[in-house]
């Protein structure tokens, strides 16, 4: 799928949970967003992640 865009004030390349974290923040201050991502699934580096990533916060 794609669509054209004529402008955009924030580009965000990649729309997994850091890009789309990114681009909603950016969005909710007003910005016009656009997010790229390469692939068809846009939650790909997230998903083969996830053990890194936990809601839990670490302690040393």
């Amino acid at each position: 799928m794609s669509h054209k865009v004529s402008s955009c004030e924030v580009l965000v390349a990649g729309g997994g949970i850091i890009g789309a974290a990114c681009a909603r923040a950016a969005a909710l201050r007003g910005l016009r967003v656009l997010i790229c991502e390469p692939g068809p699934d846009p939650a790909a580096a997230s998903a083969a992640s996830a053990g890194i990533l936990g809601p839990q916060i670490e302690r040393t």
